[in-house]
């Protein structure tokens, strides 16, 4: 009787635990196209990059991550989607790659990824990254420009997402207070606690 009260409450468990709400890892900053200016091509090469094909509007957009928050462990575990919600593949500069505590973190990278002028013209791109991400991103020993390319190249700048107003934040208080179910949303968090005590009691009662 004793060890499938036991079992009971073991499984019991680990199935509150498992229904608790969990939350996302995953960071993103939104990153905006633009031209490059004269210091992009001091360091540029001769020849053309081939990646980038005859197309003349296709664009590499190149530029540096370092967010203060950005850090990865893989390089998979970053991810870049266009104004459309698409996956673009990134192109990552391993000479680039920075560790703050010179372990195999990276927290600051190079990157580039390739484009054309209709998506530029749609929006912004969204960078993403996370421990749980999964991305099939290419590295390269080093990313390269060539001037006879100069009119295919474009740069980015970063910026963190942009946050809702004092104004919606206030708005979205006042429809929980004057919801007539509020308060079964706090007790829902309260319930878990509760059960394990339920049953810390009844195996007490049954085992004594």
């Amino acid at each position: 009787m004793r060890k499938t009260v036991d079992i009971a409450f073991y499984l019991c468990t680990i199935l509150i635990f498992c229904c608790l709400p969990s939350y996302s890892l995953e960071k993103s900053i939104i990153l905006t196209v633009k031209p490059p200016d004269d210091s992009f091509f001091e360091q540029a090469m001769d020849g053309s990059c081939t990646s980038m094909g005859a197309n003349r509007s296709v664009r590499m957009v190149v530029g540096l991550i370092n967010e203060p928050s950005f850090e990865i462990k893989n390089t998979e575990n970053a991810v870049l989607y266009d104004s459309d919600g698409r996956k673009i593949p990134i192109i990552m500069d391993k000479s680039s790659f920075y560790s703050e505590f010179g372990d195999s973190t990276i927290n600051s990278m190079r990157i580039a990824f390739i484009t054309d002028d209709d998506t530029i013209a749609k929006g912004s791109f969204r960078f993403e990254w996370g421990e749980n991400i999964r991305a099939d991103n290419k590295i390269v020993d080093s990313i390269a420009v060539y001037r006879a390319n100069k009119d295919n190249y474009r740069v980015f700048v970063w910026e963190n997402q942009p946050q809702k107003s004092d104004l919606a934040n206030y708005s979205a208080t006042l429809d929980v207070i004057v919801d007539d179910k509020a308060d079964t949303y706090y007790l829902w968090y309260l319930l878990p606690m509760a059960m394990i005590f339920a049953m810390l009691i009844v195996r007490r009662i049954f085992l004594t």
